[in-house]
């Protein structure tokens, strides 16, 4: 059961073009700059949820997204 499981999983694993163009760029370069996409998105939403009731955070928000996406380009 446990063999089985585990070859589903690496098949899937395999097949997934993501995970492909991951490990093509290297694990660690590739998990740093994944994790400057996921908190520029989070920055951008939590930037454009408080436009109204927070303009002077939202507007922190959003350099704090530019500039994580800057990081995650160089």
């Amino acid at each position: 059961m446990n063999q089985l499981a585990l070859l589903v999983i690496s098949s899937i694993l395999m097949g997934n073009p993501f995970i492909d163009r991951f490990n093509e760029g290297g694990p660690l370069m590739m998990s740093l700059i994944l994790i400057c996409f996921i908190l520029s998105i989070i920055f951008l939403v939590k930037g454009f949820m408080g436009l109204k009731s927070a303009p002077i955070l939202s507007n922190k928000m959003l350099k704090l997204a530019v500039d994580s996406s800057l990081l995650g380009l160089v």
